[in-house]
């Protein structure tokens, strides 16, 4: 797999009548890792759906492509929760969206997919209601993985477990994007995940929402969560956010 590069040109989207987004452009270079954040209701997950393809733009242009041959990126998507189908065990769920003529070879990827993200071998053939909230939403990881994805769009995907584990998860994802090279787009409310993870990070704000700020993650990997140079980062990250919060507090008071 290779990391598409993905490009909005102001583009607009409505829904139901409401516009939740407008003039949103950016341009996110194929392999590199860009957080969202924003208030709650803004429009984070809907800007992932209109990459994902799954809500039309009203406006604007949004081209998503391999870079040199300019063909159709593969794209996978993780959501809040894992998703499991429970008739189904561990491996059978991944198998389910391999690529692969023969059924041994879509259980080949499949198990390979679950290695990489650390799943211990015995859960491999375990059913969904035997996994920790934590080893479920690594299946779920090892389901898009195994998609063989030039994009990954990532809906708050550690949102449901513990502090610890959501430490974790983060790890397995950035050992995943610099083994595999795809472009990671993640949506979070925690700036601590989007300062450690990504590249870069936007801010979506206003009603209707659009990009209102972008801040640029310059350390080198791997982080360390104690530098005060991504504390500095998140103090600013938070400030910003905080103005966009009450804007939209003042706004619908008015």
């Amino acid at each position: 797999m290779s990391g598409a590069r993905v490009r909005l040109d102001a583009i607009a989207i409505d829904l139901g009548g409401h516009t939740v987004l407008t003039d949103v452009s950016l341009d996110i270079p194929a392999g590199s890792f860009v957080a969202v954040v924003g208030p709650s209701g803004v429009g984070k997950t809907t800007l992932l759906r209109a990459l994902a393809g799954t809500v039309a733009a009203l406006a604007g242009r949004i081209r998503i492509e391999r870079p040199g041959d300019g063909s159709t990126p593969q794209i996978a998507f993780v959501f809040q929760e894992p998703r499991l189908l429970p008739w189904l065990r561990t491996w059978e769920n991944v198998a389910l969206v391999a690529p692969g003529v023969s059924a041994a070879e879509r259980r080949r990827r499949a198990e390979a997919a679950l290695a990489a993200v650390h799943l211990p071998e015995r859960a491999f053939t375990a059913w969904p209601r035997q996994l920790s909230g934590g080893m479920a939403q690594r299946v779920a990881l090892a389901r898009a993985l195994v998609t063989e994805p030039d994009l990954l769009l990532l809906d708050e995907p550690f949102s449901a477990v513990d502090a610890l584990t959501r430490l974790r998860l983060q790890d397995y994802l950035l050992e995943l994007w610099e083994r595999f090279g795809f472009t990671a787009m993640l949506v979070t409310h925690d700036v601590d995940e989007a300062v450690y993870l990504a590249d870069r990070v936007v801010l979506l704000g206003g009603k209707p929402a659009t990009v209102r700020e972008q801040f640029t993650i310059e350390l080198p990997r791997p982080r360390d969560r104690g530098d005060a140079r991504l504390a500095a980062l998140r103090a600013r990250i938070l400030a910003a956010l905080d103005a966009q919060l009450t804007d939209q507090t003042a706004l619908t008071r008015a």
